[in-house]
This record gives C-alpha cells, structure tokens and sequence, in this order.
C-alpha cells in the first residue's frame, strides 16, 4: 500500500493573509503558462506538486506517494523548494486555520478497503491519529476549523473520507480529518508513519466512538487518560516495528505537549524544517 498526501499551507504577510496562488505562480512561469488564460492557470495550480486550493487562498504540496518514508522525503524536497521561492518578509503557516482558512493535512491511502465501511475507516484513523494531533492543536484554531461553514462548508468532521476515487487507473481512500500537520518537519514524519501502520493494521483495531462535540471543541481533557491505552495499542500492531524509531518521537512530543499544556508551533514553518 502506498499513501500520499496533499497538506495545505497559508502564506501570511504580518498580520495580513496573501492569496497564495499570488506567490506560486512565479515558480512556474514559463513560455508554456504563457499560453493559459486564467482558467487554465487555475486548473495547472489545482493539480501541481506545489499548488493552490480554495480558489488560490492557500497553497497545498502534492507531493509523490510511496512508502511513508519516501513520501515524506518527497514532502521534504517540496518544502525546501517552497523555502526558497516565498519571500523571505512573508511567513508559510501551517496548522488547523490561518486568520479567514481552514488548513487540512489530507492523506491518500492507496488502497479501497474494501472489507470495512467508510466510516468505520475514518473512525478509527480519527481514535489513533486524530486524537494524538488533536492533543497537539491549538483548540481556538481547531474549532475553527471543524465548527464553522466556509462557503456551505466544514472541514475536519469525524466522517470526512473519501472512498473508492480513481488515482492513476487504482481506486484510493482519502482521509479528511486531519488539520495540517506541516508545521514541522518530525511532526509530518511521524504522522504519516502512525497513518500508514494504522491503515495497515486496521482490521486488528477495535475504537471507541467519537463523541462529536468534544472533538470539534478540540476538549483535550475528555481525551488525556486515554492516552495510554491508545499509544500502547500503536506499539503492539505488527506494522510498528518498521518505524520503531520515527513513531516513538511523535508519541513523545504529544506526551511532552500534554505534560506541559503546550500546543504545536504554528509559526514559519521554515524554522521548524532542515
């Protein structure tokens, strides 16, 4: 199975959002973009490695997929290339929301499963990923997200998945819930890790049901004594012991963050990047 991802991102003059697609098109200007008129120019974005997302206010990586390492070293190349073309007086931020947008951090799982409902899937990638980030959000950033309508939309909700969409002639499964985990460099390798072992395990994986409200409210405390019980149950599933190293650091900042009633940074995500 391979998994992917498409992490959205905001850029941020001050104290001020700039539309994104404002600044990224000038990595592609070219003889052949020449040519487009805007809705080709739009249409390019929407489907480059990086791009833009809601109509070019934030910009999203689309970086190629593979195992979890490759794709975050994929993820990593983009991001030092996104490091050199946004301007050094304007800040990338990543996280759950930036001043008037929602951030997610979609993942692609290449596979339909197809022996479990969808929302049984999103279900229990929320019990073991969702809350570990939940636990590293800013709550008044998190509720943002999962709690008001952008556009007739919302973002982040427990059921948010798509199944069964057609990627390069294979059917794939894309996972809506998480908030941008781009905000640093082991956080994003972590994540992914934890997703792809979850996802390959999942039919050893029992949860218990979300409750809705206290996740949308981002309520760390209904979540914090189940910590353990989640985290020792990650260390016995047999796809843990390939990323025995990578894992454990994220676990471990999540612990630290609670311990310490921190949440992520969501400052230039350049400083948290090598």
């Amino acid at each position: 199975m391979l998994i992917g991802s498409d992490p959205e991102f905001a850029i941020v003059d001050g104290d001020v959002r700039v539309n994104a697609k404002d600044i990224i098109l000038p990595i592609y200007e070219s003889e052949t973009l020449s040519d487009y008129d805007d809705n080709d120019i739009l249409d390019f974005l929407n489907t480059s490695e990086i791009g833009i997302d809601h109509n070019g206010r934030v910009g999203e990586l689309r970086a190629g997929p593979g195992t979890p390492i490759t794709h975050f070293n994929n993820i990593r190349a983009l991001v030092s290339q996104l490091k050199s073309v946004v301007p050094p007086n304007l800040n990338i931020i990543a996280g759950s929301y930036c001043k008037d947008v929602p951030l997610g951090g979609h993942i692609h799982f290449g596979s339909d499963f197809e022996n479990y409902n969808a929302q049984t899937v999103s279900q229990i990638l929320t019990w073991y990923v969702g809350v570990p980030l939940l636990m590293l959000e800013k709550p008044e950033d998190a509720e943002h997200r999962r709690c008001h309508s952008y556009s007739g939309n919302y973002y982040g909700t427990v059921g948010s998945i798509e199944e069964n969409y057609q990627y390069d002639d294979e059917e794939h499964c894309e996972w809506k819930v998480p908030p941008s985990w781009l905000v640093a460099e082991h956080v994003t390798k972590g994540v992914l890790c934890l997703a792809y072992v979850i996802a390959t395990d999942i039919g050893l994986l029992k949860h218990s049901v979300i409750d809705v409200e206290d996740f949308y409210h981002c309520r760390k405390n209904k979540y914090i004594s189940l910590l353990n019980e989640i985290f020792n149950t990650i260390r016995e599933l047999p796809a843990y012991s390939k990323y025995s190293k990578t894992i454990p650091q994220f676990l471990g900042y999540v612990n630290y963050c609670v311990q310490h009633n921190e949440c992520w940074n969501v400052g230039d995500i350049r400083n948290e990047w090598s």
